[in-house]
């Protein structure tokens, strides 16, 4: 006539995984990826998000994540402006998770 003891989490393991916008873009040049990156954690460090990588290779292309932004329809093309580097290509937002694993 034991009890079995009952496993008890906390409640941050039951909640799901908040995401938040990111704008990312993809690497033309390749050998200009570690400039690249210490231009961005000047311009944009990513204080709040340690947790992330600053650029991922997803099938054979470079990906940076350049900024958070607030919504969706943020107009990239003001993002480029303000970050204006030859190697940037293409522009996109992406969701990521706001915070790190536990």
């Amino acid at each position: 006539m034991f009890c079995q003891p009952e496993v008890v989490l906390h409640d941050d393991y039951y909640k799901g995984i908040e995401l938040c916008l990111f704008c990312c873009a993809i690497i033309k040049n390749k050998q200009q990826t570690s400039f690249l990156v210490k231009e961005l954690n000047l311009k944009y460090p990513l204080n709040d998000y340690v947790h992330l990588k600053r650029v991922k290779m997803i099938n054979e292309d470079l990906h940076a994540l350049i900024k958070p932004v607030k919504s969706p329809s943020q107009n990239l093309q003001e993002i480029k402006e303000d970050f204006n580097h030859e190697s940037i290509g293409m522009m996109y937002i992406t969701q990521v998770p706001r915070n790190k694993p536990l």
